[in-house]
């Protein structure tokens, strides 16, 4: 697999309009930016379903910004990867910018994207990510909104390590993002909202 179908995509593509169609949709589904303890125990199931618990496991919602409304993070990744990642930076809580990472290209493709090693592609060797973050494989699915078509995020795995993403692990990850959309639609999440 080569970076030469994604290289337009590296910016995100995202205009004004869908930003602010995809923020009201977030909002009538009553999501937004907090941390959800459930979109957490997702992140979890979803590095162990995938295969790949020592991965750090997002679902994250595109509104403004990027924001990890379920995040996992392994016991043992040190704190210093943590930090570097601006998972658990109190500054930065769980939010990274919109065009950053490998997300804006899940949501404008509408396809899983797996990145073994971000550094074999090179339209990907320069991006924020994988130069200051030290992010070196993304495993990542659409949540499109069954109701809009809308692509409201994604559920992701990354890691600092390379890790070598099978047809089985795509088939894992798309799986997880189809509970994660079933879970945001679940009558039982909108009576405890």
């Amino acid at each position: 697999m080569t970076a030469e179908p994604y290289r337009d995509m590296l910016t995100g593509a995202d205009s004004p309009d869908s930003v602010r169609a995809r923020v009201g949709r977030l909002r009538q589904l009553g999501l937004g930016e907090h941390a959800d303890p459930v979109f957490d125990e997702f992140a979890h199931k979803l590095a162990v379903e995938v295969g790949a618990p020592d991965c750090i496991g997002l679902v994250n919602l595109r509104g403004q910004q990027q924001f990890f409304s379920g995040l996992y993070t392994p016991p043992d990744t040190p704190r210093e990867d943590a930090h570097k990642l601006g998972l658990i930076n109190a500054a930065s809580g769980r939010t990274m910018p919109l065009d950053y990472g490998y997300c804006p290209m899940v949501s404008t493709r509408r396809r899983a994207l797996p990145l073994s090693d971000t550094r074999d592609f090179s339209g990907f060797t320069h991006t924020t990510v994988t130069v200051m973050l030290r992010v070196l494989t993304y495993l990542g699915a659409p949540l499109i909104d069954p109701d809009t078509d809308m692509v409201l995020g994604t559920v992701c795995l990354i890691d600092t390590r390379p890790h070598e993403w099978t047809a089985e692990h795509v088939a894992a990850i798309k799986d997880q993002a189809a509970q994660v959309i079933d879970y945001i639609h679940s009558p039982t999440r909108h009576r405890q909202a």
